[in-house]
């Protein structure tokens, strides 16, 4: 007698199914090259659940047969080996007035990168922007793109896909993912860039000593940071965990984006280094960046930066102060979460133990005693990509699961 199959059945097996594809995949992506029979082992499937799923892969492309694994007693297993160009990935970094982007391979390698300048352009013309970019990269594409994926300033909720408040870019309430997903006919992935920043560090560095819990604060045009607790990303209940750009570090300071003053942003980031070093510049004529303040250019933080390489003697006064602005709000939030590895990141960790140092200084000068010790905190060696390797994680992980 045929037996009648559920529907809620059938969606169990299809669930099943999907599961043990994405576990087989990820022990094949960690594992690169492996063989079916320790494919097996690892996962406590039978083989012929192994051998139905990678066949699977074999035919998406996922996975290549890579030859024979050295065996000196029977015969030699076929081994396997997570096929990195089989499909790629669209990241998108947005935290600075350059929006830039790049197209990846499965393992987070760049293929091809783009840059579009901000400029003035805010609120509806800089979604325009985003457009813009997205097309570039998906002219360029060479196979199928398995997703986009984007780090953006402000407090966003990553499950929806919508910026909830985004003031450098004048977005509230944008449902970014659905313009996106509608445009382009492709899944897309959004969070905070700090909060990706920190994903970045946690997956691809972090992660091989063992860490679980970190905290990265990036720092350029703003400010904010990301936390890693137990291995994930901690949102926070409103999504803003780690927002430490708008604290009010000055009360008497200079008005903010955000309408507060003194805000950690206005003392910290590389637009209030540019303002001050504009203002030391012009009264300075021994500074190295005199004549182009004079001639009416705006101050770069590449500028600075090699004007501090040069050394300029006017720099690191500003460079110091930043540290100890950023380090005195760090320490709260330290001390809060009782984090031991801290990261730092952005166009202002360019500036080295000119810049942490302060940090640490100001961070033990108001900790706890006792947890000194403990508080380990350096420079982010990700680099400049950082925010694009934690935008190709966040696909990498809801598409594949791999990560």
């Amino acid at each position: 007698m045929n037996k009648v199959i559920s529907a809620s059945q059938k969606a169990t097996r299809e669930q099943t199914k999907e599961h043990n594809k994405r576990f087989i995949l990820k022990m094949i992506y960690e594992r690169d090259p492996i063989s079916r029979a320790d494919l097996a082992r690892l996962t406590k499937l039978t083989r012929a659940s192994i051998s139905n799923v990678v066949g699977t892969l074999l035919e998406e492309g996922m996975v290549s047969e890579v030859g024979l694994a050295k065996k000196s007693v029977g015969k030699p297993p076929t081994l396997l080996s997570f096929n990195k160009d089989a499909r790629q990935l669209i990241t998108l970094d947005l935290a600075s007035d350059m929006f830039r982007g790049s197209l990846m391979n499965l393992r987070g390698e760049v293929l091809e990168r783009v840059k579009v300048s901000l400029g003035e352009q805010r609120g509806p013309a800089a979604v325009e922007q985003v457009i813009a970019l997205i097309e570039q990269l998906q002219e360029r594409a060479t196979q199928p793109v398995l997703g986009i994926g984007i780090g953006t300033p402000g407090v966003v909720e990553p499950y929806q896909g919508v910026v909830k408040n985004a003031i450098n870019l004048n977005w509230t309430d944008l449902a970014l993912r659905d313009v996106l997903e509608e445009r382009f006919s492709l899944p897309v992935y959004l969070a905070n860039d700090a909060q990706l920043a920190a994903l970045a560090q946690f997956l691809f560095s972090s992660r091989e000593d063992g860490i679980q819990n970190l905290i990265l604060v990036k720092v350029g045009r703003g400010i904010g940071s990301g936390i890693i607790f137990g291995g994930e990303i901690f949102f926070g209940d409103g999504f803003s965990a780690g927002e430490i750009g708008h604290v009010v570090v000055d009360p008497n300071g200079k008005l903010c984006t955000c309408g507060h003053k003194g805000c950690l942003e206005t003392v910290a980031s590389t637009r209030a280094l540019s303002e001050q070093m504009s203002q030391i510049a012009a009264a300075n004529p021994s500074s190295k960046l005199h004549q182009t303040v004079r001639n009416g250019e705006p101050l770069s933080s590449n500028a600075i930066l090699q004007a501090y390489l040069d050394h300029d003697f006017t720099v690191q006064p500003v460079i110091e102060r930043s540290g100890r602005s950023l380090g005195a709000a760090m320490a709260h939030l330290v001390g809060a979460m009782n984090i031991r590895h801290i990261y730092i990141a952005g166009s202002m960790a360019r500036f080295g133990d000119a810049f942490l140092e302060p940090i640490r200084q100001e961070v033990f000068r108001r900790s706890y005693p006792v947890l000194i010790n403990q508080i380990e905190i350096k420079i982010s060696e990700l680099g400049a990509d950082i925010v694009l390797l934690g935008a190709a994680a966040l696909v990498l992980n809801f598409e594949l699961g791999i990560v």
